[in-house]
């Protein structure tokens, strides 16, 4: 189960891998891109700072984000 998550007020996207939980984190050296791993040491997410400067794809995440808090509005969620 991958799932993306774009957070447009921060510009973080975070990419689900799986939904086991997070046991620990490492950065790469500038901290713009954070691994999570389970306690086995498998790569459970991918969370990107910065994203649109990263992927060069802000119109595309904004209407991501757009869509996400439509439909969790929609059901009754919120984001």
């Amino acid at each position: 189960m991958m799932r993306l998550e774009y957070d447009a007020e921060h510009d973080i996207l975070y990419i689900h891998l799986c939904d086991a939980a997070v046991h620990h984190s490492r950065g790469n050296q500038d901290v713009s891109r954070i691994v999570d791993y389970d306690e086995n040491g498998e790569v459970v997410g991918i969370e990107i700072l910065g994203a649109s400067r990263e992927t060069d794809a802000a119109p595309a995440l904004q209407a991501l984000a757009a869509a996400v808090k439509s439909h969790a509005e929609a059901s009754g969620v919120v984001p």
